[in-house]
């Protein structure tokens, strides 16, 4: 029996799922790291890019979405922490705690 190849594609609704649970995860963590501000910076990145690769493969699904807005929201509180507290860590390690100096 010789079968010859179908040139349909079938749609695969879960294609793309495993990125948008990565998002998902990596959101939240940038949420949840904000205060620590390079993995806030770096997982907030990782899960926006997560997002746009399971959007791109077409999962439609709002565990996608949920990770975008998650990984944007702690990206966004990463920087604003960063640009909040960073002179205050850098005046903190440069003259010490109590002015003195190391």
């Amino acid at each position: 029996m010789n079968q010859e190849p179908n040139d349909v594609q079938l749609f695969d609704p879960n294609k793309g799922r495993g990125f948008a649970i990565a998002a998902l995860v990596t959101g939240l963590l940038a949420i949840m790291s904000m205060f620590w501000i390079a993995p806030g910076i770096i997982l907030g990145i990782l899960g926006i890019i997560f997002a746009l690769i399971s959007k791109k493969q077409g999962y439609a699904g709002g565990m996608g979405a949920a990770g975008l807005g998650m990984s944007v929201v702690g990206l966004a509180l990463s920087v604003i922490f960063l640009v909040a507290c960073g002179p205050l860590f850098c005046y903190a390690f440069t003259f010490g705690l109590y002015g003195v100096g190391f």
